[in-house]
């Protein structure tokens, strides 16, 4: 990668800068040199961020799915725009995926959706079965407005700050997913969103700590796995813990530096009230 002037980094910086090369299999002395640090500090930080990285458990992908915002609905008068109608990419197509999306995707109210936290969801194609029954209704494709549409991992298998290596990509797993009431609108199920959060089939966020070229067709390598084992199902439990009935769960997740600030600060405000 070449060197690079860490100065101005602030420390979550620097350990990204740290992981991307530890991810494509630097030493500690090589990523020492090229940020122009000592072995030691990279070291510190490797205590913080996954210690084991290389090709791990396999992610197959049953979909890629993206869409631009359009018109959802007309509620009284106002239009609602959304980008979670998405539809599937040919799967021999190879596509972009920058700080906020993946090409061709896209969100129409930023201040609650997208943004680098939330850049890319995954929805993992083995809820959809019973997705089907409880609706009672075909779900088409991309039912929960998903961009992967992962096949063979969990909530409860899925730590906060995995990383996942997509084609020359870095992605790293940052939070549940609780919807908005567009995807009430979306599939017009009222009570889909209270739903979601009752079964904890939730799914869930990452960010993109490297840019890059990807598959549409997949695989996706859990290049390391979380050392703090908070899974995303903690992390959905936890929001879910109003009354701190399990405090340690909740200052776990609020330690931790992969969360998404969206997830930490309501969690934070519990404690401080």
């Amino acid at each position: 990668m070449g060197f690079v002037d860490t100065s101005s980094l602030s420390e979550r910086e620097l350990e990204i800068e740290i992981l991307k090369r530890l991810a494509e299999g630097a030493t500690t002395r090589q990523v020492a040199d090229d940020l122009g640090i000592s072995p030691h500090v990279v070291k510190v930080h490797m205590e913080r961020i996954p210690a084991k990285l290389g090709v791990g458990h396999v992610i197959r992908l049953a979909a890629v799915n993206v869409a631009t915002p359009s018109l959802l609905a007309d509620l009284r008068g106002e239009h609602v725009w959304s980008g979670i109608r998405k539809r599937p990419v040919d799967p021999t197509s190879m596509l972009w995926v920058s700080e906020l999306n993946i090409s061709g995707d896209g969100q129409a109210d930023l201040s609650v959706h997208g943004g680098p936290d939330k850049a890319v969801y995954a929805y993992p194609s083995e809820h959809l079965v019973e997705w089907a029954n409880e609706l009672g209704q075909d779900l088409g494709d991309a039912p929960f407005g998903e961009n992967l549409s992962t096949v063979g991992v969990l909530e409860q298998e899925v730590r906060i700050g995995d990383v996942w290596r997509w084609g020359s990509a870095l992605l790293q797993v940052t939070q549940p997913r609780w919807p908005c009431f567009k995807l009430s609108l979306y599939r017009e199920q009222a009570h889909i969103g209270a739903r979601l959060r009752e079964t904890a089939r939730t799914g869930w966020y990452l960010r993109v700590l490297g840019t890059g070229e990807v598959p549409a067709a997949g695989p996706i390598h859990v290049a390391t796995q979380d050392p703090m084992g908070v899974s995303v199902h903690d992390a959905h439990l936890g929001m879910l813990d109003r009354s701190l009935m399990d405090p340690e769960r909740l200052r776990a997740l609020i330690d931790h530096p992969a969360l998404a600030e969206q997830w930490r600060a309501p969690l934070l405000r519990r404690f401080e009230h």
